[in-house]
């Protein structure tokens, strides 16, 4: 039971009024183009070249409490790789700034801070800087394909026999009406049995007049449904160790 459709982007415009009206949209204090109406969409993939800061916003339709505010956050760059796409996820993100972000449990373990947290101005600063990453953990796949076809990551899940359990990952980026949707498609199992099949989506609607911010809809699977912000980095500042 997805909620994407009523969900609220950050700023106060809604997926269905996008899908709607397509025009251009005052959020905040910056200005949001539509690609449809904007007449001159991006160049793709050049315009996602570079480092990313991801934050989502999401509620679970599986939990206990359905309206609860969740959110999550990762560091993503894209990068050419002769004619295809380098696609990292890195998922250790470090603030200097901290504030908002955690809070403290039982023994003094720390936990992600419940509802929607969102970066204030001295954090966003922090984000165009370029924030601390960990390459510990990391993802990334290189994808194949052209701009008009979109970009696919290769290969396939193998599990030689019943009691090997095998696992794949499919990414692809395309382009609709000048914006991007990021997906991943998760299949496991073994052979001869039935597999599990997982997808996430990040579908971009609108884009900052300057470039540098994506906004948009997230779901994963049939629980997880909210919206997210992609932020450009002007470069992640060292690795932490």
């Amino acid at each position: 039971m997805r909620k994407s459709s009523a969900t609220r982007l950050p700023g106060g415009s809604s997926p269905r009024g996008l899908a709607c009206g397509l025009v251009l949209v005052l959020l905040g204090a910056g200005c949001w183009v539509a690609a449809v109406e904007a007449g001159q969409p991006a160049a793709f993939p050049e315009d996602l070249y570079g480092e990313w800061y991801v934050l989502v916003h999401y509620t679970d339709a599986a939990a206990e409490d359905t309206e609860q505010q969740h959110w999550d956050e990762a560091i993503w760059r894209i990068a050419p790789e002769g004619g295809r796409l380098l696609w990292s996820i890195l998922s250790r993100v470090e603030f200097e700034d901290a504030r908002g972000r955690f809070a403290s449990l039982p023994g003094g373990r720390l936990a992600r801070s419940l509802g929607a947290w969102t970066p204030d101005a001295a954090q966003r600063r922090e984000i165009a800087k370029g924030l601390r990453v960990s390459e510990e953990g990391s993802l990334r796949k290189t994808l194949r394909g052209t701009p008009e076809d979109g970009y696919r990551s290769t290969g396939r899940m193998r599990a030689d026999s019943a009691s090997v359990i095998g696992y794949a990952e499919q990414w692809t980026i395309e382009a609709e009406r000048g914006l991007p949707i990021f997906t991943r498609e998760a299949t496991m199992g073994a052979a001869r049995v039935e597999t599990a099949e997982g997808l996430t989506r990040f579908h971009a609607l609108e884009r900052s007049s300057d470039g540098r911010e994506l906004r948009g809809r997230y779901a994963r699977d049939e629980a997880l449904a909210g919206v997210f912000r992609m932020i450009r980095m002007s470069a992640a500042a060292e690795h932490a160790p």
